[in-house]
C-alpha cells in the first residue's frame, strides 16, 4: 500500500473542492456583444467604462469573457449608461435538463 504525503493530500483536497465547485456552478449561456458595441458606438474605451461605472478589472474580464457577473454589476451598468439590461446583453438559447433541446 503506498503511503500519501500531507502534500499529496492536500492537492487531493484542493482539487476535489475545485471539482465540486466547478460541478456546482450554474454556467448561463450569456453574451455582451451589445455593451461593446455600446462602447464603440460612444467612443468609449473600456477603461473608461470601468472607472465610470465602477467596477473592478475582474469584473471587466467577465464581460469581456461572457461570463457570469452580479446583477448588480448589471444594475450599475445600465443606471452610469443610461440604458436597459436587454440593450447590453442576451440570453442565448441552450440546452434544458441536459439534452438538445432548444429552448426559445
Amino acid at each position: 500500500m503506498k503511503s500519501i504525503h500531507i502534500n499529496d493530500a492536500e492537492t487531493i483536497n484542493n482539487k476535489n473542492r475545485f471539482t465540486k465547485r466547478l460541478e456546482g456552478e450554474r454556467k448561463l449561456d450569456i453574451c455582451y456583444n451589445k455593451l461593446f458595441k455600446m462602447l464603440i458606438d460612444k467612443g468609449m474605451k473600456k477603461t473608461e467604462f470601468r472607472k465610470l461605472v465602477g467596477i473592478s478589472e475582474g469584473t471587466l474580464a467577465k464581460l469581456s469573457h461572457n461570463e457570469n457577473v452580479s446583477m448588480d454589476v448589471v444594475v450599475k451598468i445600465c443606471r452610469k449608461m443610461n440604458c436597459t439590461v436587454d440593450e447590453i446583453l442576451d440570453i442565448l438559447p441552450g440546452p434544458v435538463n441536459g439534452t438538445d433541446e432548444i429552448v426559445d
